[in-house]
């Protein structure tokens, strides 16, 4: 007997508790369907009040360095790779010029100063007796000195970005053997500045 009661009272409690089960699943899904059926309904309603928040802000710096530009040629627009001295009698020397343009991105100088120190010498090894001069313009251009900071250099505006002038080379023709052929390299350095 006390089986059977037992088992009567599990049986009632088995049954109380899945209908209650059963009745919680039921609300729930009907919340679920509600809650969507509002939801669609509120989402195709213009609501001006639902804002959207990123879930990141991330900020990078963007950075534009403009290359140093400067272009050296004949006026012309030529590169200038080769100047031959003529002889002036009048002034017993030798001497050219050339037309030279000098071209920066958006600078309003440039200095212009020799890289190295400027020598002629002959075939046979000897040098000319007198230190060439070199001029841009009026304005001549002194030894080699620490080229780079400024030293030796001389400082010449630009118009439009663009210096053209010219490039005047002299050398004294005392001491200078006949049939000889004297060459060396003219090496100018060129950088803006602002």
């Amino acid at each position: 007997m006390k089986k059977t009661l037992l088992s009567i009272v599990t049986m009632a409690i088995l049954t109380t508790s899945v209908s209650a089960n059963a009745n919680v699943m039921t609300s729930l899904q009907s919340g679920i369907n509600n809650a969507q059926t509002q939801g669609i309904q509120s989402m195709n309603q213009s609501d001006q009040n639902v804002y959207f928040k990123p879930a990141l802000t991330k900020e990078i710096m963007v950075e534009l360095e403009v290359p140093q530009i400067v272009k050296f040629s004949k006026s012309n627009g030529d590169e200038l790779n080769l100047i031959k001295l003529s002889l002036d009698s009048a002034m017993n020397s030798y001497k050219a010029t050339e037309n030279i343009r000098v071209e920066s991105n958006g600078d309003s100088k440039v200095r212009i100063g020799l890289g190295k120190p400027f020598d002629l010498v002959s075939n046979n090894g000897s040098k000319i007796p007198s230190t060439p001069v070199v001029t841009i313009g009026n304005t001549m251009l002194n030894g080699a000195a620490n080229v780079g900071l400024g030293g030796g250099t001389a400082m010449f505006p630009l118009t439009n970005s663009v210096l053209d002038t010219t490039l005047n080379i002299i050398v004294k023709g005392n001491g200078l053997k006949s049939t000889e052929v004297y060459t060396g390299t003219l090496n100018l350095v060129i950088e803006t500045a602002a």
